[in-house]
């Protein structure tokens, strides 16, 4: 784990420390503008694509040597071109044929007036997006959703970022319900203890073993993979399981478009306010008895619900999810040996296979599934 006060690039799932310290740093090495296509220039590289100035306009913004256009952010160039290049077929021939690639993209880059947001960190270009792309800086929508959390007796839980997406995950334990249940593990010990919130105490358990609190996810991303998510689901509080069960607020990052020139974070923030001040409410609103009752409410059934055949509805699960044959194996491992055999304990195993996975978006991704099977809209049959 990275020292919060170190100046070294972090990703991964952590703290909140870790994440503040991670978006200050980012902060002194970010670089956005938006360009004409005809100012820019696409390069062979080392089996990779370089964006370079194709003139002194391209200058005021690139080096002469250009910047490495990153692997998330090649298929966004590919998109953007008319006709657009297949995502798997520009990955191919950029690795193969490098120097094709470079000229079939930058023919289409510069053989039309069109502008692009590019946005680059850490020497490389991490995105190409529409100039009518609304950027929600990550390091504004951290701190406005930390203030309403802290507002409303809110906790972070977990903080999280990856190339695409940086997450914020809230509770608080003001609110809180008990499900049924007889059997339940107690989580990855070594997970929980990395997020700092201690959930393996059992002395604070208003509910009994089976206390959940109300869970607000925070989603955003700055390189155009996905708008702003606010989700609402359930913690159960003894393990720290998180299952994601709806959206309370989502938001597509498009607004007026944007003319050439450098953009500076004031002036983006700015552009966003109005969205940070619905995501607020948002997360306020997800804060009360009433929204987490309504939610409970959808998932009581769950523990009445008997699993009769764990493999196959494990099965089914697991190809909704697309998930791998060792993912298989631990949720039914966990189902078999700390879980009630009912869809709700079945979801708890789904949630408590999350906790392994080390890649953010992948067990972001499990816990939505998690919520999918604890409502019913995964079939178990």
């Amino acid at each position: 784990m990275v020292a919060a006060n170190e100046k070294t690039p972090w990703q991964g799932r952590g703290r909140l420390e870790n994440l503040v310290a991670e978006l200050n740093r980012q902060r002194e090495t970010k670089l956005d503008f938006v360009a004409d296509a005809r100012n820019l220039m696409v390069v062979a590289g080392e089996k990779e694509l370089v964006l370079a100035p194709a003139d002194a306009i391209g200058q005021e913004w690139l080096p002469a040597s250009g910047l490495r256009i990153s692997d998330n952010a090649l298929p966004q160039f590919g998109n953007r071109l008319d006709p657009d290049i297949p995502t798997k077929f520009l990955r191919e021939l950029t690795a193969k044929r490098t120097g094709t690639a470079s000229t079939l993209v930058n023919d289409l880059f510069q053989s039309e007036p069109k502008r692009h947001f590019i946005r680059c960190l850490d020497g490389k270009v991490r995105a190409c997006l529409s100039n009518s792309y609304r950027v929600l800086d990550n390091y504004d929508l951290a701190f406005a959703a930390l203030d309403v959390a802290r507002a409303n007796d809110g906790e972070v839980i977990e903080a999280s970022l990856s190339d695409k997406h940086m997450r914020l995950k809230f509770t608080t334990r003001a609110i809180w319900d008990a499900v049924n249940e007889k059997d339940g593990g107690t989580g990855n010990h070594e997970w929980i203890g990395r997020t700092g919130w201690g959930g393996s105490d059992n002395t604070d358990l208003p509910g009994g073993q089976g206390t959940v609190h109300p869970l607000v996810t925070i989603s955003n991303s700055e390189t155009g993979h996905g708008g702003l998510r606010v989700q609402l689901g359930i913690l159960r509080r003894i393990c720290v399981n998180s299952a994601i069960i709806e959206d309370v607020q989502a938001r597509i990052h498009l607004g007026d478009k944007l003319e050439t020139g450098i953009y500076t974070e004031e002036t983006l923030a700015a552009d966003s306010k109005a969205i940070m001040l619905k995501c607020r409410d948002a997360i306020k609103a997800a804060f009360t008895k009433e929204r987490f009752a309504a939610l409970i409410a959808k998932v009581q059934g769950a523990a009445d619900d008997k699993v009769a055949r764990p493999r196959e509805a494990l099965e089914n699960i697991v190809t909704v999810g697309g998930l791998t044959d060792a993912a298989n194996d631990a949720i039914l491992e966990y189902f078999l040996g700390d879980y009630d055999r009912n869809r709700y304990g079945l979801a708890q195993a789904v949630s408590r296979y999350a906790q392994d996975v080390d890649d953010p978006d992948e067990a972001f991704a499990v816990e939505e599934l998690a919520g999918k099977v604890m409502v019913g809209a995964v079939a178990l049959a």
